[in-house]
């Protein structure tokens, strides 16, 4: 796939790992980075600082790491993209945006009160300090991608809103009630934030709880709400000299699909063959179990079912009400519903 002519450079904590091309630079974060301000984030209920290993605490700090090395490195432009993402042709994006004449920070907005950093452009080092200010200073708000959607868009702003999924439904002049505006202005792609990455490849199975993931859902139990009807979009993909994907909006207009988020992490899974065989599957309104229930959650599903009868039996009320939902088709045809929805 075509990604970037320039460098890769992954900033980790920890050494190199076996099995990184030698293309990519790999660059541990202690040889330029103190928390500094991070410190002063708070992160805010319900979420928790010990879940995942810090997740919610390291998803806020990771700006705070490029903007460090963009200073450490003396860079003017860098791209930020999280690991579970697919990009293409990073070097058109950047050009369109060039041409804008726009300084700042570039990221993908989904929703009125939402940003998702799957992939952000930075050109401008002040812009980067004002973001991780914002951090800091809005942290009561939620999380980080909750934060970075209170970020202001408009004429005085140094934060500019890259086209997402929600593009694909504006009518032809690019504005309704609850829009915000877009750079560029008319864009020939799109910067996945989740949505189209989750309606192609399924969410997070570590979400599901067991039950695996499948593809083509409009409302994922386990994701952020979109309203837009999915199923009214084209989704291609082509293996010609190099990947690409293309979204068509239900008005027939095309863009190129910039960054797509790989949410249910099967980056293993994804060869050209499987791609090919899932978006045809998509063009034909079909979709495609991802990653299958887990058998553990089927032993555990008979365990309860099995701890409910026994409770029923020695209880004449609870046997009799297990009895009248047995003989009632409404509740075996909500069954499968109930246990294995997302």
């Amino acid at each position: 796939m075509a990604t970037t002519p320039n460098p890769v450079v992954v900033l980790a904590e920890v050494p190199r790992i076996s099995g990184v091309p030698s293309t990519v630079e790999w660059t541990e974060i202690s040889s330029f980075y103190a928390d500094g301000d991070f410190h002063n984030f708070v992160l805010a209920p319900p979420f928790k600082p010990g879940f995942r290993d810090g997740f919610w605490l390291k998803t806020a700090e990771r700006l705070f790491v490029v903007r460090s090395y963009m200073e450490h490195q003396k860079l003017g432009a860098v791209y930020h993209g999280e690991l579970d993402c697919l990009f293409f042709g990073l070097d058109d994006l950047e050009r369109e945006i060039i041409k804008t004449g726009l300084e700042g920070v570039f990221i993908p907005r989904e929703t009125t009160d939402r940003c998702i950093a799957s992939l952000i452009y930075i050109n401008n080092q002040r812009a980067m300090d004002e973001l991780c200010d914002f951090l800091i200073r809005n942290s009561q708000l939620g999380n980080e991608m909750d934060i970075l959607g209170a970020l202001p868009h408009g004429r005085d702003s140094n934060f500019y809103a890259f086209p997402t999924a929600e593009a694909l439904f504006r009518d032809g002049h690019g504005a309704t009630g609850q829009q915000w505006p877009i750079q560029p202005v008319k864009p020939s792609f799109l910067v996945d934030g989740a949505v189209l990455g989750r309606w192609v490849f399924g969410v997070d199975p570590r979400n599901t709880h067991g039950r695996g993931t499948k593809n083509r859902l409009q409302e994922h139990k386990y994701g952020v709400p979109f309203h837009h009807p999915l199923r009214e979009l084209s989704l291609s993909f082509s293996s010609a000299n190099h990947w690409r994907v293309t979204a068509i909006s239900p008005e027939g207009k095309r863009f190129q699909v910039a960054c797509l988020h790989v949410h249910s992490k099967i980056h293993a899974k994804l060869t050209t063959g499987f791609l090919v065989r899932v978006f045809r599957r998509l063009e034909r309104g079909k979709a495609t179990v991802i990653v299958p229930i887990y058998p553990r959650f089927v032993a555990q599903t008979i365990g309860r079912i099995t701890t409910q009868i026994r409770l029923s039996v020695r209880s004449p009320q609870k046997f009799l009400a297990l009895a009248k939902n047995m003989l009632s088709i409404r509740w075996w045809t909500g069954l499968r519903r109930r246990l294995l929805d997302l």
